[in-house]
Formats: structure tokens, C-alpha cells, sequence
């Protein structure tokens, strides 16, 4: 019994080791797809160009990537994650053609058919390969709606304006004024921005993600409002493939009455503040000076020499990030990924600021706090 038994496993592992040496080359998988697993529709791509050798799918009712990644180990396999990951759902591709793909889904005992039709698809200098593609990502694309509805921020009524998106790892927020005018009109579009700009922002993103999908994150808040200011922070987090996330916060001050950006380094006098102009860029380098930067870096929490992790990144930032609030200006150091979290703010109330304001400053300073007093 023992010994026909060790026959029956040696033919059943000489069967598995055949079929696997008859599994087509996952190179002709190259391109996109659309098909079934089971009775279910999916949309894939697969990447096998020079340097990629992965790609994803998604469900139709679902439309959340999911990454395919193929098992060095065995030929015509594709895993949904690490091949290493016990119980992970596998891919058996068993055939493919000039326009169709079969194969065997598994995954926690269950085993459904693969069936799959190639699709066209086209690349741009941008967007290269098929997962990049508009015939991948058009169903998410597709699916993608915005929200707009009635709100109140800080007892003005604004228009909320929410990217209702069928998958996951995206989000987008911000806000329209009420009213008209072209001051009005001017800074609604620039609180819009995200969703008007969306083929350079999320969807962006999305197409030039890894197997492993793309992260997201586009936030515009309301943080001072007053008859004259609209002060917000525009936060963005993103994963979109590249060696490194990105994060960002940017506080921008809007005049509501010229529906302009002001700057407010423009308060600020010159013995206070330094500017660089960057060959080839628009914006300046922006930073601290003089006696202003000494007290700054005095009242900073974390800039102290004790500050092993973060006191010398904040005493050598480049540029320093402004932003009104209603106390005074707060003062935060632009920092790299990797120590932002050392970047506290520093609130200057009106009165310690008051010897380091330019002319303009001093003006706007008064004014304001006359409103507020109101």
C-alpha cells in the first residue's frame, strides 16, 4: 500500500512539474484585458515590457486594484501579492493567444476559470504601458462622480465639494464661496482646482501607480474666514509609484474682495525675511532673517541642539511656510518626508510681531484686527 502510494505521489508531482513547463511565457500577456473569474467581469493589465514584469486587476462590481505579481518559481503563475504569502489567491495561466487568455483562479479551496479577450490599448510619453493606459482605467475613471452639497464653514455657507470614488486610496475635498463677482469667481477656481485639474492630479496618479495601486489624498480646509480674508490649508498626500510618497501642506491666504493670493511675506520687512529667486522658477525660496528667525527658532518646541532628530533639519530649513490665523502668524518649517513630523508651528501673536512688519504689513495688521474686533 505504502509503495503504490509513493508511485501515485511521484506521478502526481512528474504531472504538476509537466504542466508547469507547458505553461505559456507570461511575456504575451502584455496588455489589457477583460474577461470573467467564474461569472464575475474583471479588467487586468499586465506589464512584462524591459523593466516590469507585474500587473492588476479589478472586479467590475468593485473596481479596487488588486496587484498581480508573477512567481519566479513557477511558470505562467501570477499571484495576487507576495508568492511567499500563505493562502495568497494564484493565477494559473494555461494558455494565450493572439486575443484571448485562459487560465485557473485558486484561493481557499476554491478554484473558478479564467477567461480573458485583449483589448486595444494606446501609450503617450506620459502614460507608457498598459496599466497606464485609458483602456485599463477608464471604468474607474467612468464610475467617478462629485458630490456637491450645502455646508458651514466657521458660520459662512459654502458648497462642499467631495470626489465620490468607487475604489479605494483616493480622496479629494474642498469647498465653493457663495455668491458672484469675479473675486468670488477667482478663488472658487482656484478651491476647485483639484477636480479641475484632475488629469494632472489624481488620475495622474492612478495611472502611473505601482502593481500595488496609488495613494491619494487631495484636502482643502477652511481655516480663518473674515468679511475680507479666506485663510485655507491645502494638504496633499500621494503615492503614485514613485521612489518616494509625497506630502505636502500649504497654507494659502485669499483676498476675497480682489479674489487674489496674498503673500504674506509681503508683511514681513526685509531685515526679516529673505527671498531667493531660482533661475528658471516662478516662486521664490522663501525664509526667515535677522531677529525674527532668532525668535522663531527660540520658541520652536523641537529646534533646540538637545533635538537630535529634529533640531538641526529646523535650524537649516530652506524655506519657512506662513499662515494667518486670527491670534497672529504662524511660522512652520518646510521640512523633508522624512522628518515632517518635527515640523510644529509657531504662532507669533500681533504684538511680538509688530517690530518685524513692513509698511504694507503693518497696515493690513490693523486693519484686520479692527475686523476681528467687530
Amino acid at each position: 500500500m505504502i509503495k503504490h502510494l509513493s508511485h501515485v505521489v511521484l506521478a502526481l508531482g512528474l504531472f504538476v512539474s509537466q504542466a508547469a513547463q507547458g505553461a505559456p511565457d507570461l511575456k504575451a500577456m502584455h496588455g489589457v484585458w477583460q474577461g470573467t473569474i467564474g461569472n464575475l467581469p474583471i479588467h487586468a493589465c499586465y506589464d512584462a515590457s524591459e523593466y516590469s514584469n507585474d500587473g492588476k486587476y479589478f472586479y467590475m462590481r468593485r473596481l479596487s486594484t488588486i496587484p498581480l505579481q508573477a512567481d519566479d518559481k513557477v511558470r505562467g503563475d501570477l499571484t495576487e501579492g507576495w508568492a511567499e504569502t500563505k493562502g495568497v489567491p494564484r493565477w494559473r495561466i494555461t494558455a494565450i493567444t493572439k486575443n484571448t487568455a485562459d487560465g485557473v483562479w485558486t484561493a481557499n479551496g476554491r478554484t473558478l476559470p479564467i477567461r480573458l479577450t485583449r483589448l486595444p490599448f494606446a501609450t503617450t510619453e506620459d502614460f507608457d504601458g498598459p496599466c497606464a493606459s485609458l483602456a485599463f482605467v477608464q471604468p474607474i475613471f467612468a464610475a467617478t462622480r462629485i458630490v456637491k452639497s450645502p455646508g458651514r464653514l466657521h458660520g459662512l455657507a459654502v458648497e462642499k465639494w467631495t470626489l465620490d470614488f468607487p475604489g479605494e486610496g483616493v480622496s479629494v475635498d474642498s469647498f465653493q464661496l457663495p455668491g458672484s463677482g469675479p473675486g468670488i469667481a477667482a478663488i472658487n477656481r482656484r478651491l476647485r482646482e483639484p477636480f479641475d485639474k484632475a488629469d494632472d492630479g489624481w488620475k495622474w496618479c492612478l495611472r502611473n501607480g505601482s502593481a500595488w495601486g496609488a495613494e491619494y489624498h487631495d484636502d482643502i480646509q477652511a481655516r480663518l474666514v473674515t468679511a475680507r480674508w479666506l485663510s485655507v490649508m491645502s494638504s496633499n498626500e500621494s503615492d503614485c509609484g514613485g521612489a518616494h510618497p509625497n506630502n505636502s501642506n500649504q497654507p494659502i491666504l485669499f483676498d476675497r474682495q480682489s479674489g487674489g493670493s496674498v503673500d504674506l511675506y509681503t508683511w514681513l520687512s526685509n531685515a526679516s525675511s529673505n527671498r531667493e529667486k531660482v533661475e528658471g522658477f516662478s516662486e521664490t525660496i522663501d525664509t526667515l532673517a535677522g531677529k525674527l528667525s532668532d525668535l522663531v527658532l527660540k520658541l520652536h518646541p523641537r529646534a533646540s541642539e538637545s533635538e537630535e532628530e529634529c533640531g538641526g533639519a529646523i535650524r537649516t530649513a530652506s524655506s519657512w511656510s506662513l499662515e494667518l490665523k486670527k491670534e497672529g502668524i504662524a511660522f512652520t518649517p518646510d521640512l523633508p518626508r522624512v522628518v515632517m513630523a518635527c515640523g510644529d508651528e509657531v504662532v507669533l501673536p500681533w504684538a511680538k510681531l509688530q517690530p518685524f512688519l513692513s509698511p504694507i504689513g503693518k497696515r493690513e495688521v490693523a486693519a484686520l484686527r479692527a475686523e476681528l474686533r467687530q
